[in-house]
């Protein structure tokens, strides 16, 4: 009898050794699901979508560069016996690295949200929660434009530490269609009430009793129009850095669009180089950190592509806020965040959506240390949302 238990540990083992990444997931470890109806069909091969719900793939279907990328952090941890030209490209990686105090995810996937032409767009989302935290809650961030979840993880803009809504309740962040990972789409589908669609559609493939959205720009963008078409369906908002709006808006169209003529003409290069001669907000000038967001940011631009950056642009041009008619009818508890000196996301804004919103309260940041205290001031509003 010994033996036997033996060989069948021996061929299990050589069984699971076989196995694949997807397969692992199909069969092992269902409750990794965050985005799925449960069913184990809905588990599938790589580079399938979910069935019968079409929603979800598992984390073994991302793209190739994905893969290689997990393949180069492994690379990186191989140890002392690299190569001296490896172990300088390690100190280098190492200089852009994430934060130490930002985890690992908990999960990770792909949502398929659809597209034009009936075209499948997939959305790479992760998902972190610490032990303890509220089960029956979910918050769903959303980044800004150009920007992605590795963008702000590495410093690139200023909301790294978002992930610490993890103690509170599950948070779940992605790359909005176009940026990071995710598929691409056009100009009419990175438009902010399109990028609301789609936050919609994360909202009802994660099945939590309180759900709450937010985020920084953009992102804060489409969680209000989010809020607009399921008013009944969230339980709160986050708006970090709102953009420009109305008026002042239009004045920064032919912005848009000039960095659109200067990159399809020049390249990402020549767009990097005029964007670099102008004025940046004083307030990241004034902090070590705050003046590497220009460098890292750009890091992430570039790898965007050319098409997909203009694209995006495109789309912010075609955008501005809902009207302040129906911003009145969003009764939810609203958080908002805004810094100074900062022209594209300025004061003014988050002053007049705190003075439209009947729910809100407001905090401005004056210097780049108080903007470094915005994920305490999100965790406190939604402890105290879920109290």
């Amino acid at each position: 009898a010994p033996q036997r238990s033996l060989q069948t540990l021996d061929n299990t083992l050589s069984l699971f050794a076989a196995t694949s990444v997807t397969s692992i997931f199909q069969n092992m470890v269902p409750a990794l699901r965050p985005f799925c109806d449960g069913s184990t069909s809905c588990w599938r091969a790589i580079g399938s979508s979910c069935r019968p719900c079409n929603l979800f793939r598992p984390f073994g279907s991302e793209t190739k560069a994905h893969r290689r990328s997990e393949a180069g952090q492994h690379h990186q941890q191989q140890g002392p016996h690299h190569r001296p030209h490896q172990q300088q490209q390690q100190q280098q990686q190492a200089q852009h690295a994430e934060p130490t105090h930002h985890p690992r995810p908990v999960h990770r996937g792909i949502l398929n949200v659809g597209g034009e032409l009936g075209r499948k767009r997939g959305l790479h989302f992760e998902t972190h929660e610490k032990p303890g935290c509220l089960q029956n809650a979910g918050f769903i961030w959303t980044h800004g434009l150009t920007s992605s979840m590795k963008d702000e993880a590495i410093g690139g803009w200023p909301f790294s530490g978002v992930v610490e809504i993890g103690s509170v309740m599950p948070l779940t962040r992605y790359d909005a269609r176009g940026h990071g990972s995710s598929d691409e789409g056009c100009a009419e589908g990175y438009t902010w009430p399109a990028l609301g669609k789609d936050l919609v559609k994360m909202r009802k493939a994660w099945k939590k009793e309180k759900m709450f959205i937010g985020g920084t720009s953009m992102g804060a963008a489409a969680s209000l129009y989010a809020a607009l078409e399921e008013p009944s369906a969230f339980h709160g908002l986050i708006l970090a850095s709102p953009p420009t709006c109305y008026e002042q808006r239009q004045k920064f169209v032919p912005m848009y669009l000039e960095n659109v003529e200067n990159s399809r003409a020049g390249g990402l290069e020549e767009a990097m180089r005029v964007a670099a001669a102008r004025t940046r907000p004083p307030i990241f000038m004034a902090s070590e950190k705050g003046r590497r967001l220009f460098e890292v940011g750009w890091s992430t631009k570039m790898a965007m592509g050319l098409k997909r950056y203009c694209d995006t642009l495109e789309g912010a041009a075609l955008s501005d806020l809902p009207p302040k008619d129906q911003l009145k009818t969003i009764e939810l508890p609203t958080l908002i965040l805004a810094w100074k000196t900062d022209v594209q996301h300025p004061v003014e804004t988050a002053k007049m959506l705190h003075a439209t919103l009947p729910n809100s309260e407001l905090h401005i940041a004056s210097t780049y240390e108080e903007i470094e205290d915005f994920p305490r001031l999100m965790t406190d509003f939604l402890r105290r949302c879920t109290e």
